[in-house]
């Protein structure tokens, strides 16, 4: 497990318990999983079914939303999962992105994972997307990578990350599959569910966290210069209204989306 809190992080040990409980789940040592989990996180155990040893690494744990009350979150992890299978000596890596629900009440503890389910390639693959696939300039997790192979994601959000990836390294966090369907809390369907949407959670591989070193202001502002108009990161850099905004949910993070 390489993910650890950042002194700017939101409700730390509502990201602690999502990362330790999952990555217990999906830690098999000696022929399976060793230790009880909550009933919530059974649903991982069917990928280390078949396992000899496994080992998880945590990408990073990013808010894909949190109550003002701070009562319920979801964390979206981007783990590695790597493992033997029983009589093998063969090493499997899988890239995995997990929606992990939280409640609050003496402490937190997990409510339910939600863990997406594959998609084919489209038929065929937009230009833009094959762009960004083949660039050194973004790091991009697998549900993301299947997102823009799908043709799910729309034209104007791909030329603007290929756009944005001319100027920094992006770390992409999600796209379309493994961010809650509706932003949370709300009835209103999420743009990220549009395919309009981008979180990014490092910048010049610096997390959006640190935000003192990484540029998020700058990427914002480039975003906005290139028509995006729903545009989340730590501090809201224009005022009341759009396309800039802010939430305890973007410290971790910009968002970055077309409205329309």
């Amino acid at each position: 497990m390489a993910w650890k809190p950042h002194e700017n992080e939101v409700e730390v040990q509502c990201k602690l318990t999502a990362v330790h409980q999952v990555v217990a789940a999906l830690t098999v040592d000696g022929g399976g999983p060793g230790r009880s989990i909550p009933s919530a996180l059974r649903p991982l155990r069917g990928h280390v079914e078949g396992v000899e040893e496994s080992v998880v690494e945590v990408v990073y744990p990013q808010y894909g939303g949190l109550s003002r009350d701070r009562r319920q979150a979801s964390v979206m992890i981007v783990l590695s999962l790597v493992a033997i299978a029983n009589g093998s000596s063969t090493t499997t890596s899988t890239s995995m992105t997990i929606d992990v629900r939280l409640r609050r009440r003496d402490s937190w503890r997990v409510t339910e994972v939600i863990i997406p389910k594959d998609r084919q390639r489209a038929a065929k693959v937009p230009d833009e997307a094959k762009q960004l696939l083949r660039s050194r300039q973004l790091s991009i997790p697998r549900e993301a990578r299947l997102d823009l192979a799908s043709g799910r994601i729309d034209p104007k959000l791909m030329e603007l990350m290929v756009e944005l990836s001319q100027r920094w390294h992006l770390g992409v966090h999600v796209l379309r599959t493994g961010h809650p369907s509706n932003v949370f809390g709300t009835e209103r369907t999420s743009n990220h569910t549009k395919g309009r949407a981008v979180d990014l959670w490092a910048l010049d591989r610096i997390p959006v966290i640190a935000h003192d070193r990484a540029p998020w202001r700058d990427v914002m502002e480039a975003a906005a210069g290139l028509g995006a108009d729903e545009i989340g990161g730590p501090v809201d850099i224009g005022g009341p209204g759009p396309p800039y905004f802010t939430n305890d949910v973007h410290q971790d993070h910009l968002h970055v989306a077309f409205e329309n």
